[in-house]
């Protein structure tokens, strides 16, 4: 019992150490360069799309550094825009023609970002890095009901010792953000109602 208690208290020890080093208290702007793909997201003949991303989100710095400690974080530039760049790729990608102007004749599709989160959570022995990303989707049809859904995404490293630097925190952000686009680009209703089906 005391051997096992000795290394709780070392292994605690060290990671306190490693998760308050002198660079996590150093505020931290990311770049934001979310990837997915979508075997649905595809039309045969060209189709016209309004896309809206919008910022719903309550708080706009993303996390800190260290464990509930540290340095904010903070997205590089717009979050919307960013997000946007990465949908109307993919939207392009499957022949879709997107506008930025909504219309009477134009499937309209309003993404709305709710949330986007990083953090670290220490464990007895290692740590653990958590993106979390949320988003709404509303597709308002030409004709036909409209369809509105929340979808989310998360990624996480474990096994940490220390607390990931300014070039692997952007990775793990983006991956969150990725799975988030990926789980909304692959819903077969939503995709069916930007399609026009």
């Amino acid at each position: 019992m005391r051997f096992s208690r000795i290394f709780f208290v070392c292994g605690s020890l060290m990671l306190a150490a490693s998760f308050t080093g002198c660079a996590v208290h150093q505020p931290l702007e990311i770049g934001l360069v979310p990837e997915y793909s979508s075997n649905l997201l595809h039309v045969d003949e060209t189709k016209l799309l309004s896309l809206t991303v919008v910022d719903e989100r309550p708080v706009k710095e993303i996390g800190q550094r260290g464990v509930d400690i540290g340095g904010e974080i903070n997205v590089k530039g717009d979050v919307p825009t960013l997000i946007k760049v990465a949908i109307q790729k993919n939207l392009e990608e499957g022949n879709f023609k997107v506008e930025n102007y909504a219309a009477e004749n134009i499937t309209d599709l309003t993404i709305e970002v709710r949330h986007l989160n990083y953090k670290i959570v220490k464990g007895v022995w290692s740590g653990a890095a958590k993106a979390e990303s949320a988003m709404k989707a509303i597709c308002t049809p030409i004709k036909g009901k409209a369809y509105k859904k929340l979808y989310t995404g998360e990624y996480e490293v474990n096994g940490l010792q220390l607390v990931p630097g300014e070039d692997e925190i952007p990775k793990i952000v983006a991956k969150a953000v990725g799975n988030n686009l990926d789980n909304m680009a692959n819903d077969e209703k939503l995709v069916n109602c930007i399609s026009g089906k």
